[in-house]
């Protein structure tokens, strides 16, 4: 099954008489919506977690690789930038 292109999804209601420049405008906010919303939404359910606000970076730093992580690949799904699958050591 083939994986679907969010710009083609996401841009569908563009105008077609839209500037080459405007167009890449758009995508490159459409990137940068959905690897800052990704980003959040994988970083903030850790923080509540917290319970309290973070006093140091050593409290939180795995929440934010985790969530720098998630941001990555949906950048990459984004892009439709092929990931290779793990290979299976003998």
């Amino acid at each position: 099954m083939e994986k679907p292109n969010y710009f083609k999804v996401l841009v569908a209601n563009e105008k077609p008489s839209a500037s080459k420049t405007q167009k890449l405008l758009v995508k490159a906010l459409l990137v940068l919506e959905i690897v800052l919303v990704t980003f959040l939404m994988g970083l903030i359910p850790d923080l509540i977690a917290l319970g309290r606000p973070p006093t140091s970076l050593a409290e939180i730093w795995q929440p934010v690789m985790s969530a720098l992580l998630i941001a990555l690949y949906a950048y990459a799904r984004v892009r439709t930038i092929e990931i290779p699958d793990a290979e299976e050591e003998p």
